[in-house]
């Protein structure tokens, strides 16, 4: 890059919020100081699993219809402690399991319900996945979470009910840090099922549980953690000024599904990842992040892979995001360099044609590299000049012409529309990074994610 090309861009409120959000699910105990237990529990678990396991595993579907027979669970290599040692790896610090979702089967030998795992040919009927899954997070170090709809199509909507199963969940696998509800508010009203009772019951059998409750409704009255389904954008992300305590629960894989099945896609990138990981920490809200156990009852490999990739570079993250951008030219004011670098891979920085097309981000420091990751838009026009002929360049001199590295080059043929390109960079370190078309075409980003290691 030539220096031609180059143009250079260079109390008392607070206190009243913590009062009111240490208000637990709209109990009538108000914390005078201090955090509450949900403020506390996102704060010291900013990041866990989701493991959807449970019958619809076994249908292909992500909601089991009523009729499914439990003999069709039936895991034949079930290894939680794969679970436990896989999201370990990407440094989170507790998981939350399924054992009850919407067609009622219940993973653990309930007395108040024949759809349950003794039903099912797993162990001769005489498996409890509660039980081995609590064993295995807590040999691995981890919290314990557990996912209970209260909306359930085979035994029925009624208070006793939930509590009675609620008493087994709570009294005879040790403690459950994480109480996660589905189903509540939104399928089976507060009328049918009353809140309160049912949180009085929770504190009175297990006072330290924390409770996640995913009603759609945003409101501290009816829950401890505010939930945002983040995942195929039913509730989007929490607002960056968030105060209260919340839960951002998301799916690691691409095609949004929670349950593994047929429909499963890739691993979404570890930079996608990172990126959510921190704007939810930064704005008070931990990040459940789901993992869909296959048929035989195991992580696929891809997925413990990168997990592992994500526990690796969460030291640095993407030490490019929010950095300042510049380019040799922009299309618009609406496309702008800073586009690339704002987490929201549904804007792009897009250049004009002709001469040498060039954008590049100046990180805060020298930092040792892993890889870039070039995130291309995905709004509807699909033109295919944009994603061949670019090189990913790497260099200490704010001025590329005084000494860069080539990293990586694409060629004439164009990569996949609305595709994310992976350049592992060499280690460094360095300061900044650009991309460089070698054609006369736009150049258009939605996202560069600049990886640490």
């Amino acid at each position: 890059m030539i220096r031609s090309l180059r143009t250079y861009v260079v109390t008392g409120l607070a206190a009243l919020s913590l009062m009111l959000a240490g208000i637990s699910g709209g109990g009538t105990t108000a914390q005078a100081a201090g955090p509450s237990p949900a403020q506390k529990w996102v704060k010291e678990n900013p990041f866990g699993a989701f493991f959807h396991y449970n019958m619809s595993t076994y249908q292909d579907v992500q909601v089991t219809p009523v009729g499914a027979s439990p003999t069709a669970f039936n895991p034949t290599n079930l290894n939680i402690d794969q679970w436990a040692k896989a999201i370990k790896s990407a440094g989170m610090t507790y998981g939350t399991l399924t054992a009850k979702h919407h067609d009622g089967f219940a993973l653990w030998p309930t007395a108040y319900s024949s759809h349950d795992i003794a039903a099912s040919p797993y162990k001769n009927g005489k498996g409890d996945i509660v039980r081995e899954y609590v064993n295995a997070m807590r040999a691995n170090g981890l919290k314990v979470g557990l996912y209970f709809s209260i909306w359930d199509m085979k035994n029925g909507d009624t208070t006793q009910l939930v509590k009675n199963q609620l008493k087994e969940l709570l009294t005879n696998y040790g403690q459950i840090d994480y109480l996660w509800f589905d189903g509540w508010g939104w399928k089976i009203p507060y009328s049918t099922i009353p809140y309160q009772p049912v949180r009085d019951y929770i504190r009175a059998l297990s006072p330290n549980t924390v409770v996640a409750n995913n009603d759609h409704k945003r409101s501290l009255t009816t829950s401890d953690v505010i939930v945002y389904e983040v995942a195929n954008g039913v509730d989007g992300m929490p607002p960056a000024t968030n105060t209260n305590p919340t839960d951002g629960s998301d799916t690691l894989d691409s095609n949004g599904t929670w349950f593994k099945t047929t429909r499963t896609g890739a691993p979404r990138s570890a930079g996608d990842i990172l990126t959510k990981l921190k704007r939810l920490h930064d704005g008070n809200s931990l990040y459940q992040l789901n993992i869909g156990p296959d048929k035989t009852g195991v992580i696929p490999q891809n997925y413990v892979d990168r997990l592992k990739d994500i526990g690796s570079l969460r030291g640095n993250g993407n030490v490019a995001h929010g950095r300042p951008a510049e380019a040799r030219t922009e299309w618009s004011s609406a496309f702008p360099a800073s586009k690339a670098v704002d987490d929201n891979p549904s804007t792009s920085f897009a250049s004009t044609t002709g001469g040498t097309q060039w954008w590049e981000t100046s990180l805060p420091k020298r930092y040792t590299l892993s890889r870039a990751e070039i995130v291309f838009r995905n709004d509807g026009y699909d033109i295919p000049t944009e994603r061949q002929n670019f090189q990913v360049w790497v260099s200490n001199n704010h001025d590329m012409s005084q000494g860069h590295t080539v990293a990586c080059t694409v060629g004439a043929t164009p990569l996949p529309h609305a595709s994310t390109y992976s350049c592992r960079l060499p280690a460094g370190p360095w300061q900044y990074v650009a991309v460089v078309k070698t054609d006369a075409h736009t150049l258009t980003l939605a996202e560069v994610r600049v990886l640490g290691r």
